[in-house]
């Protein structure tokens, strides 16, 4: 894969989700690359870890925290050679849930549509007179929403086609030369699947073996790759690029999306007890 290495040197980058997962990754290689990176998530313990990092401990489902959190940020961002100018934001918070419509309680619909909808509105809106005027955007959905049903995760679902949809009006809102990429990435071996399984998404990982053995930091490595190419969509992992080939048909549209959404249903169901 083609490299940037002098792209992100000094450039003034806020990742979220930078506790776990692809989100760390990405902050974890822009560190490495020279960036200065503003870390957020709720886990202010793991964001510690982060060495090297500006540490902005936040809840981006609580919208009324954001502003608060982006006064920090550029106050810390001052004494950088890009001082309070951010160069790009990459979106990675999100919440999963497996939970069928009819039985999300009023607790967990929130949960999701904060984190995954409201925070990333409220953040892009609190950041955006502070984006560079050649900034990258990256928002951070998911491969699901290529398939037309999938069992038991049609609210996460939703929730992403929610946030695709406000990817693609943030670029008509954005100057000519800013950008947006919407990432779509499918299985990756990270927490979020162990965090909501527990014993039994070990087991499903087990199960995907390379698909989803695919790892944070290679999902990253092509997030940031695609965010530094300007290109409007990402499908940073090999199932879902599987899956876009064979939707691209006419012909084997209707049976490729069938067998995807019995790959997903299959899935799912063999996590039961």
């Amino acid at each position: 894969m083609k490299q940037q290495p002098a792209l992100w040197k000094d450039a003034n980058v806020i990742v979220t989700g930078a506790s776990s997962g692809i989100g760390r990754a990405v902050a974890t290689q822009l560190l490495a690359e020279g960036a200065h990176v503003v870390a957020m998530a709720r886990r202010a313990e793991l964001l510690q870890s982060l060495e090297g990092a500006l540490a902005c401990p936040v809840d981006l489902s609580d919208t009324a925290a954001i502003q608060g959190a982006v006064d920090q940020t550029l106050a810390n961002l001052s004494k950088t050679p890009h001082g309070q100018t951010v160069d790009a934001l990459l979106y990675f918070a999100g919440v999963a849930t497996v939970t069928p419509p009819e039985q999300l309680t009023d607790t967990e619909y929130e949960r999701v549509m904060g984190a995954n909808i409201r925070g990333a509105r409220t953040l892009c809106t609190a950041v955006q007179p502070a984006l560079a005027d050649d900034a990258r955007l990256a928002l951070c959905s998911s491969g699901i929403t290529l398939l037309p049903e999938v069992y038991g995760f049609e609210f996460y679902r939703l929730s992403k086609i929610y946030l695709e949809t406000y990817a693609e009006w943030l670029r008509q809102q954005l100057q000519p030369e800013q950008s947006v990429t919407t990432v779509l990435p499918g299985f990756v071996d990270t927490e979020i699947w162990r965090k909501e399984y527990g014993v039994r998404g070990e087991k499903m990982i087990g199960r995907l073996g390379r698909l989803a053995s695919f790892s944070a930091e290679e999902c990253a490595r092509h997030c940031l790759q695609d965010t530094a190419e300007r290109k409007p969509l990402s499908y940073p992992t090999p199932d879902v690029r599987i899956i876009k080939e064979l939707l691209r048909s006419e012909k084997v549209g209707e049976v490729a999306s069938g067998v995807a959404s019995l790959f997903w249903k299959q899935l799912h169901r063999g996590t039961k007890k």
